[in-house]
């Protein structure tokens, strides 16, 4: 998860948090959703709290918020 992401002093990398992910291919290792879990796509739109992905066969998957974990 980014939110957990620390340097070594504790604190939030900031390069982390201010990376554009589009067009990043991501899998959703966990989330509260868990049909979202083990799918893959290209990231399409990013909001401060949510990611959507496009996958393989065109499906967009909406609403991925930042409590899932990515690989």
């Amino acid at each position: 998860m980014l939110a957990e992401v620390t340097t070594e002093a504790g604190v939030i990398d900031d390069r982390l948090l201010k990376t554009d992910y589009h067009g990043c291919v991501l899998r959703v290792a966990s989330a509260p959703n868990p049909s979202q879990v083990g799918l893959s796509g290209i990231v399409v739109e990013e909001s401060k709290h949510t990611f959507q992905l496009i996958t393989r066969n065109d499906r967009l998957i909406g609403e991925l918020t930042f409590d899932s974990v990515i690989d």
